[in-house]
């Protein structure tokens, strides 16, 4: 063995064997330099370290076959989305520090397939429904923010964080923060106007 680690520590030296460059190396990058700006960057620290042991110690070039591995060892244990959501993080990690500090001689994520997560959800309240829904809810700001929240779509975060705006059309609710950066405006339903 130790002959084998001398050689091996020998021919990167001497620059006839490239050095062999770590995921561990680029989730580091990825989380220091890039992932800070970002809005999900906590959940994305999160997600990368809850996954740590499936790529410590691992090279960039055995990316493809450490997402193979993972996907395999959570499934039955995480959600579809959750594990390809993870996955995506890492592949985004070695693709910044490929792509900005030269990490790797090629692209790590070329080969790495990503699990399909079929979880979409098709299970809609009828009005009917969501009126028992509301009669049941205590607080009357919460009861009144569940009600706009099921006529426009959106998520109780973003109808809290929204602004009612006077258009041509009549009245909108505008929200600047929102998860992709861009601001969005949705008509506000007669039924909820008032409120």
């Amino acid at each position: 063995y130790d002959l084998k680690r001398t050689g091996e520590i020998y021919a990167v030296a001497t620059g006839v064997a490239p050095q062999r460059r770590l995921i561990d190396e680029a989730v580091l990058l990825y989380l220091t330099e890039h992932a800070p700006s970002l809005k999900s960057f906590e959940n994305i620290r999160r997600e990368l370290f809850a996954m740590g042991d499936a790529y410590a110690g691992r090279g960039l070039d055995e990316l493809p076959e450490v997402a193979q591995e993972y996907a395999k060892a959570q499934t039955g244990l995480l959600r579809p989305g959750t594990i390809k959501n993870r996955l995506a993080y890492l592949r985004a990690a070695c693709r910044y520090a490929w792509k900005h500090h030269k990490v790797g001689e090629h692209n790590p994520a070329a080969r790495m397939v990503l699990p399909v997560a079929k979880n979409a959800r098709r299970v809609y309240l009828s009005r009917t429904q969501a009126v028992r829904v509301f009669r049941a809810m205590g607080l009357r700001w919460s009861r009144d923010a569940a009600r706009v929240a099921f006529y426009t779509g959106w998520r109780i975060s973003e109808v809290l964080g929204s602004v009612a705006v006077e258009t041509p059309s009549g009245l909108a609710l505008s929200i600047m923060d929102t998860k992709n950066g861009e601001p969005r405006m949705v008509p506000v339903h007669d039924r909820v106007a008032h409120l």
